[in-house]
């Protein structure tokens, strides 16, 4: 009975809104490069910045695993809409022209902000009741272009002004997959990372690489050892690996089965 009042207590402490993680640790970080090299045109571009994201709205949910009880109460589960916003900066320089005459080149840098949502969810995988966290990111490339130009002469200054756009005004919106990685059960805290080719099989001289690291705070179960069985996957004072970070399927195909805990 005790440990059914204590449970019953964690529920109620998710649903008002206080986490059983620590806020304001979670963040993904973006370290992106592009270039793009042919006859006269050599181009550098960098995206780097740290967004941090946190749970907000809790619920109740009773999962599709197995937890080692007959009741529904003791099956209970809390999931969680995930968010964030911030602000990284995207960097590019081009140098046009043969290197070979100096004297000739024309440089062209730009840096834009640009912000980023973070759109996610939480949820429990059927079977092991391995805890899994979605993220969907979209990017605004909305912001005001500043550029810096250098040319063989003065007069190339206010031609290139004319010729560079004031924005990008581009939105990118990650619909199709998001960001997947086990949050819990685990004990660790490095980071997930996950590294990718930009333009795997395109046929054109853009190459790139991306790369995303999610960083979470490492937790520590609480309890003593003869509360678990020996048989359980999970025990309080082990340590256990994350998972890769890798592409999951987007936020609207994963579904809740929301329960009303006052009414189980």
């Amino acid at each position: 009975m005790k440990s059914r009042k204590l449970f019953c207590l964690f529920i109620v402490m998710q649903l008002t809104g206080v986490s059983a993680f620590p806020q304001g640790s979670y963040s993904v970080e973006y370290n992106h490069n592009y270039s793009w090299q042919v006859e006269g045109i050599d181009m550098e571009i960098t995206v780097r910045g740290e967004v941090p994201f946190q749970t907000g709205t809790n619920f109740a949910v009773i999962p599709k695993c197995q937890t080692g009880s007959t009741s529904r109460l003791d099956s209970v589960k809390v999931v969680s809409k995930l968010k964030g916003e911030g602000e990284m900066t995207a960097k590019g320089k081009a140098i046009l022209g043969d290197k070979s005459e100096p004297d000739d080149l024309v440089i062209m840098e730009y840096t834009i902000p640009v912000k980023i949502k973070i759109e996610g969810k939480t949820w429990f995988k059927d079977g092991n009741c391995a805890e899994i966290w979605n993220l969907a990111i979209t990017e605004d490339w909305s912001g005001e272009i500043k550029w810096d130009y250098e040319g063989p002469s003065e007069g190339w200054d206010a031609i290139a002004k004319v010729l560079s756009p004031a924005t990008f005004g581009q939105v990118n919106k990650m619909e199709e997959h998001t960001l997947e990685f086990q949050r819990y059960p685990v004990f660790t805290d490095k980071p997930l990372v996950l590294v990718e080719e930009a333009f795997p099989d395109m046929g054109f001289p853009m190459k790139g690489r991306l790369v995303y690291r999610v960083h979470v705070p490492g937790i520590h179960r609480v309890g003593i050892d003869e509360q678990y069985d020996e048989d359980e996957s999970i025990q309080p004072n082990k340590e256990y690996k994350f998972t890769d970070l890798h592409w999951g399927p987007p936020l609207d195909q994963i579904k809740w089965n929301t329960v009303d805990v006052d009414k189980l």
